[in-house]
């Protein structure tokens, strides 16, 4: 809605929710559909929750970047899962700066434990998926990190461009067909390794799509399986040395 404009009717949108309860994913009784957000407008936001509830269906409430702290105090004392937006137009260091700030004063108890499940909106930056103890993230980078000729290779989480058609195979580290021999034919053994046919990731956007689909889901588990026992967050203390 937000990248095309699109209008979409709150009734209509609750009534698809409730049409298609049995299918709707839930988590300890919460039903894993957001609100209808407003980016920008934090009162728009919060009006969409209150008009959901009274059509009977509770959403996942949303906190957007830049928004003033009290909405999501008021999100987090009323609710067990809430969800944080905004962050896609954001750079990396940005976010860093807001989202240590909103993991430590408010999302989390003194020991730096989350004290509400919390959702991350477009965000599958591993340094950032790393970094805070999301309870759950989604994005679509893997489905442009394809259509721009890349691929996902893990366990490093870096993109390496293979496309026949990307304008970075002219340029020197950046495309597979100019790394370094060495590590061309590690980067090409550890595909093989992965049941992965080059030649078709090369020459194919629907191959790169379902390897990517495949990389950030181990990506997500991998995450999860770092942080299992203990997630936290202890923000970076600076040192005299």
């Amino acid at each position: 809605m937000w990248s095309l404009g699109a209008k979409v009717s709150i009734p209509d949108y609750c009534d698809y929710i409730k049409k298609n309860d049995d299918i709707i994913r839930k988590d300890d009784g919460v039903i894993l559909a957001s609100v209808m957000d407003s980016i920008g407008n934090a009162q728009g936001t919060y009006d969409n929750q209150m008009t959901m509830e009274g059509m009977g269906v509770t959403p996942l409430p949303c906190f957007h970047f830049g928004e003033d702290p009290r909405w999501l105090e008021h999100y987090i004392k009323k609710y067990k899962y809430i969800t944080l937006g905004g962050m896609v137009a954001q750079s990396t260091p940005q976010l860093k700066l807001w989202l240590d700030d909103i993991w430590e004063r408010y999302l989390t108890d003194g020991a730096g434990r989350p004290i509400v499940k919390v959702h991350g909106f477009g965000l599958t930056t591993p340094e950032l998926m790393r970094r805070y103890p999301w309870y759950s993230v989604d994005s679509s980078s893997w489905v442009q990190i394809a259509r721009v000729g890349g691929m996902l290779l893990l366990p490093e989480a870096r993109v390496i461009n293979v496309s026949n058609q990307s304008p970075q195979r002219k340029v020197e580290g950046q495309h597979i067909t100019t790394l370094p021999p060495i590590l061309r034919k590690a980067v090409e053994q550890k595909l093989l390794d992965n049941g992965v046919d080059l030649d078709r990731m090369q020459e194919t956007y629907l191959g790169r799509w379902t390897y990517n689909m495949m990389a950030f889901d181990k990506l997500g588990k991998m995450v999860s399986d770092e942080k299992a026992g203990d997630p936290r967050f202890i923000r970076d203390q600076l040192g005299l040395f």
